[in-house]
């Protein structure tokens, strides 16, 4: 395996997991019915005992207790009624990618029982057959938009989130 990505800049080598297609699909769909299920802890079980949740909403939950903390108390307080489909799923070499559309009914006040539809993709490090860490890039714009968010909530959003992407390093070259 080349060292050199695109443009032939120097990438970082990931080891190797050796995890299935299909394994890593029973563990992706075992993570998203622990979440629509609001079983934090079948979700904690997807993870290794220092695995790290980054959530775009919630910010990184770190460990089994912290991760179904999140499940349960964050996630389920603020919506209901969850949806979530996994499409192509792809892992190799430690890495996952799956793309996903979500779906859920708010219980914000403000747009309290409006349903909120999300594209986006997990991006996953695996590591003996569990996820060492998660993160997803969505569209979310488009879900608090139909769900009635005011204007300058989402521009709230959206800002923090372009905040903690200029914090990672992978993202200083391009500032």
């Amino acid at each position: 395996m080349s060292d050199r990505g695109w443009f032939g800049r120097k990438t970082e080598a990931v080891q190797s997991d050796e995890m299935t297609q299909d394994a890593f699909l029973a563990l992706m769909q075992k993570f998203v019915d622990g979440v629509v299920a609001c079983d934090g802890a079948k979700v904690a079980a997807c993870f290794t005992p220092d695995g790290v949740y980054r959530d775009i909403f919630y910010g990184d939950s770190q460990g089994h207790e912290a991760i179904k903390n999140l499940i349960e108390n964050s996630f389920h307080r603020d919506a209901g009624n969850f949806k979530w489909d996994l499409h192509e799923p792809v892992v190799q070499n430690g890495v996952g990618y799956v793309r996903f559309i979500c779906s859920y009914e708010s219980k914000f006040p403000e747009v309290a029982g409006k349903r909120a539809v999300f594209e986006g993709v997990s991006v996953l490090k695996v590591k003996d057959g569990l996820l060492s860490e998660y993160h997803e890039v969505v569209n979310h714009a488009t879900g608090l938009a139909k769900m009635g968010f005011a204007a300058e909530r989402i521009r709230q959003i959206l800002l923090h989130e372009a905040d903690k992407l200029a914090e990672r390093p992978e993202t200083a070259s391009h500032l």
